[in-house]
């Protein structure tokens, strides 16, 4: 899990440093307690872009893959001069030996 979401955020990152133009980026990951799981999001002011009309790179479906891969959830929101939210949700697996649940490695 500590990889995926490192990878999540490194593509992320990768693509507002190339794309975005964006004077500020925010990183936030949040313990989402009601669900059991761990989101990342990713949130910059740039320049956004026409998801709709955008091909769908490498990055963009590397990410997916990623939240895929641990069976969460990938969500990205973008507009032309609105800047874009990238967002992961992954559930935290339980350990067998106790109630209390731990990132998986």
């Amino acid at each position: 899990m500590r990889l995926t979401i490192f990878r999540i955020a490194e593509e992320a990152l990768t693509n507002i440093a190339k794309h975005a133009k964006a004077s500020t980026v925010d990183v936030e990951l949040r313990l989402v307690e009601d669900q059991n799981s761990l989101r990342i999001m990713v949130r910059d002011d740039g320049q956004g872009f026409d998801l709709s009309n955008t091909k769908r790179s490498v990055g963009l479906v590397g990410m997916e893959d990623y939240a895929n891969t641990m069976n969460g959830e990938y969500n990205i929101q973008s507009a032309p001069g609105k800047g874009t939210l990238v967002e992961a949700t992954l559930p935290i697996a339980a350990t067998e030996e106790s109630t209390e649940p731990t990132i998986a490695p």
